[in-house]
């Protein structure tokens, strides 16, 4: 800021004096705003079901997979993605959830959206042989059936 801005009366400064750190020497944030200190106690979140919403039950181990082969593989829409997910497996979820934990996994794997559409079976079966899941690559394949 340039000294004339400073004595402008309209300037922060002016208006409330000690409150912008760059234009004075470096002070405590104890000093600059009584009792405003951050806590620096760790921060803890509360269980869903404080937060408004019921809680979510984890997916079982290999369930992501499913979701993926489901939408990407066979190439089924959303909502067949999830009534077969449901069926299948037996629990409710949101297609919301679905949507978010399948694009989670596959960011995790180093696809972004603009290239799922180009997700084939090998591409599959590549990630599932690298995070050394076979079994539960056969599984789906037996449970939903071959592409």
């Amino acid at each position: 800021m340039t000294m004339s801005a400073r004595k402008d009366p309209m300037s922060l400064e002016v208006m409330a004096p000690g409150c912008t750190p760059s234009l004075k020497p470096r002070m405590s944030l104890e000093v600059m705003a009584p009792g405003c200190t951050p806590s620096l106690k760790p921060r803890t979140i509360a269980p869903s079901s404080e937060a408004g919403r019921p809680d979510r039950p984890t997916y079982q181990k290999g369930r992501e997979f499913a979701i993926i082969y489901l939408r990407f593989v066979r190439g089924y829409s959303w909502n067949r993605t999830k009534r077969e997910y449901c069926e299948k497996y037996h629990e409710s979820r949101e297609l919301s959830g679905l949507q978010s934990k399948a694009y989670r996994v596959m960011a995790s794997w180093g696809w972004n959206k603009r290239n799922f559409r180009n997700f084939t079976l090998s591409d599959f079966e590549g990630q599932m042989r690298a995070v050394q899941e076979t079994e539960i690559l056969e599984g789906i394949k037996k449970m939903f059936g071959p592409t």
